[in-house]
């Protein structure tokens, strides 16, 4: 099973091809057009993402701790 996943610069826009990687633990999308990342709620064990230099909105961020109240989100900055 696919458990570290690093899309970092390249041009993907959607997540949701990935949700079917139950046990993904760790995923780095900084620098990429994703603007949602609520549909990681599903993914259980995730406890490490990465969002350098994306758009999320903060609400989104905040959201997806609620649901994932062990994932740790890094954003250095934009």
């Amino acid at each position: 099973a696919l458990r570290h996943l690093d899309i970092r610069e390249t041009s993907v826009t959607d997540l949701n091809p990935i949700l079917e990687n139950k046990k993904l633990i760790d995923l780095q999308i900084g620098g990429t057009k994703i603007k949602t990342v609520k549909v990681l709620a599903s993914l259980k064990d995730l406890t490490y993402l990465e969002i350098d230099g994306t758009n999320i909105e903060e609400q989104e961020i905040l959201e997806l701790r609620k649901s994932l109240p062990y994932l740790k989100i890094v954003k250095r900055g934009r």
